[in-house]
């Protein structure tokens, strides 16, 4: 028998931020502009974001999590069900609200004035999931894009402390992406941009995770972005399918789970530059 009792959480604290959708101007946020750097950059610290605190949460509902597909059965005969399609993922989060404020009035209600409640979709705006441990860990999940937020309505009576459920459907990005991971002591992913230049030769390319720095070395200058891909998560501390590298003619866009720096020590005239993208 074997486990490791340093690696099971206990999540004391949770939190839960919105940020509206839209400007006052009318045009769009993007999750760039209001992302926090890291996790150890607070929500309301994020210059230039707007980030509101839902206030007092029930730890005991907790943040229950659903995935569903539409799911289609084959069978074959004599054999019974031989395979299973799945398609349309959804995917939601609740929470319960204790407080009653200004920004749980908005998602319970978001289309109300000063003097009515008006009927209105469910509230647009990304959502940012916060828990903690008292040793310090802390892990985050925040919407890639606007989550609608719907209420469950309220129940006021003499007996039971006031509290309202609210469901977040969470959709994905362009690139299938739901929510952005920020978690102590894991690196976030990054982007970058990698300029290989010169004639012949090779160069390196280092990604830190963690505090693991791993090297991909004998880089050939011509490299395609399909090779420089596989050198990358050939490296331990990435892995397959956990980086991202498109570009040719050695500009390369390139993603992944850390930092990455380069070393062109070993091009014939040229250099390899990395730069934030």
């Amino acid at each position: 028998m074997a486990g490791n009792p340093l690696a099971v959480d206990i999540w004391d604290n949770a939190d839960v931020w919105i940020h509206r959708a839209t400007k006052e101007d009318g045009t769009p946020w993007t999750l760039d502009e209001i992302k926090p750097a890291d996790v150890d950059e607070a929500f309301e610290d994020v210059a230039g974001a707007d980030w509101e605190l839902v206030g007092l949460l029930s730890g005991e509902d907790g943040f229950p999590e659903t995935v569903e597909f539409d799911e289609s059965s084959y069978n074959a005969w004599g054999y019974g069900e031989i395979k299973k399609s799945y398609r349309n993922r959804r995917l939601e989060r609740k929470f319960t609200a204790l407080e009653r404020n200004a920004v749980t009035e908005y998602l319970e209600s978001p289309g109300d004035t000063v003097d009515y409640v008006i009927d209105a979709k469910p509230a647009d705006v990304f959502i940012g999931f916060e828990v903690r441990t008292d040793d310090g860990k802390v892990k985050r999940r925040i919407s890639t894009v606007p989550a609608k937020v719907k209420s469950g309505g309220r129940t006021d009576n003499e007996q039971d402390m006031a509290s309202v459920e609210y469901t977040a459907s969470i959709f994905p990005d362009s690139q299938k992406r739901r929510f952005l991971k920020q978690e102590t002591g894991v690196s976030a992913e990054n982007d970058y941009t990698v300029t290989i230049t010169g004639s012949a030769g090779t160069w390196t390319a280092t990604v830190t995770v963690a505090g693991d720095a791993q090297t991909a070395t004998g880089l050939a200058y011509n490299i395609a972005a399909a090779a420089l891909k596989t050198a990358i998560e050939a490296l331990s501390n990435v892995g397959s399918g956990n980086a991202s590298v498109t570009g040719t003619g050695g500009v390369f866009a390139v993603t992944v789970p850390g930092t990455l720096t380069a070393n062109g020590a070993g091009l014939t005239g040229g250099t390899a530059v990395v730069a934030p993208a």
